[in-house]
């Protein structure tokens, strides 16, 4: 895993999260990110906006929602080897 965003967190979850983070790999915690209201410009520096879901500030539209696609880079490597 590369990056793990956990996006519209209250405050309290932010607390709660600075006192789990102890108790977990620092490499873990290093790839997990919490972001509270304000979290479409942090996504945006990380994922490309064609790739980000419009819900969730980017120009994706996968047909039948992208929250139920199994759209990725993984299925373009699968395909190759079927083909």
């Amino acid at each position: 895993m590369g990056k793990f965003f956990i996006i519209n967190c209250p405050a309290g979850f932010s607390l709660v999260w600075s006192l789990a983070k102890r108790f977990l790999d620092p490499v873990t915690v290093e790839k997990i990110v919490v972001l509270g209201k304000d979290y479409q410009g942090v996504l945006k520096e990380c994922i490309d906006e064609e790739n980000l879901p419009r819900e969730f500030g980017g120009v994706c539209e996968c047909e039948g929602g992208c929250m139920f696609s199994d759209a990725g880079p993984w299925n373009e490597m699968t395909d190759e080897k079927e083909g």
